[in-house]
């Protein structure tokens, strides 16, 4: 069993090197993918700033219409190391741009949202489900299709001839969203004392209502 699993590492840690050097861009050493893939975060990368999300609390209609000019464009990976890697290889071959690839809290929901989107977008456009990993998607349809918060971002990396695309920048505002589940308990709890038979309150009962939950 250790075996079989030691040898599926093998093969995706393979898989994802070529992934990155088949297009010509930077090795799985330079951009560090085995050390810094984070399983619990998808790229989402694009030319608006973090300056613009925060302003507007995320990705949604109103920061995608403050910025002048043409509509921006999104891309969605589940990993955003190939994110990055693909644009070093957009600014090679074109005008640089500066990019910005933030990682997206797969815990939120917002994360099953995007891609639902994403897949129904892909086989409309392309015939197939998988193909969104490949498409630039208008920020306006995404905004708007999915908002997403700003504190369910990490952090992001950005692209451009000035900045290490390795170097991670943290964001603040981020908080990890509890479970449902979580929250229906702390709920209840909260509220039990509401459906209790009138009795006089303990001490225990006051010591309770203070701390809460």
């Amino acid at each position: 069993m250790l075996e079989k699993s030691f040898m599926f590492g093998c093969l995706f840690a393979f898989s994802l090197l070529n992934n990155v050097t088949a297009t010509g861009g930077p090795t799985a050493a330079q951009l560090g993918i085995l050390d810094r893939l984070d399983p619990y975060i998808i790229g989402l990368g694009t030319t608006i700033s973090p300056d613009v999300l925060a302003t507007h609390s995320g990705l949604n209609p109103e920061a995608v219409s403050s910025i002048p000019g043409q509509d921006a464009t999104v891309r969605i990976h589940w990993y955003e190391n190939i994110l990055v890697s693909h644009y070093l290889d957009k600014n090679k071959c074109n005008q640089p741009e500066t990019y910005y690839v933030y990682g997206v809290d797969k815990r939120n929901s917002v994360v099953r949202a995007l891609q639902e989107y994403a897949t129904k977008e892909a086989k409309e456009t392309l015939g197939n489900d998988k193909g969104f990993l490949t498409m630039d998607f208008s920020a306006k349809a995404v905004a708007a299709a999915v908002p997403v918060p700003w504190n369910s971002i990490k952090g992001w990396w950005i692209v451009s001839p000035s900045h290490n695309p390795e170097e991670f920048h943290e964001n603040r505002a981020y908080h990890r969203l509890l479970p449902s589940i979580l929250n229906t308990i702390r709920t209840r709890r909260r509220t039990f004392r509401l459906v209790m038979p009138d009795r006089p309150i303990s001490s225990s009962d006051k010591a309770m209502e203070t701390r809460g939950p």
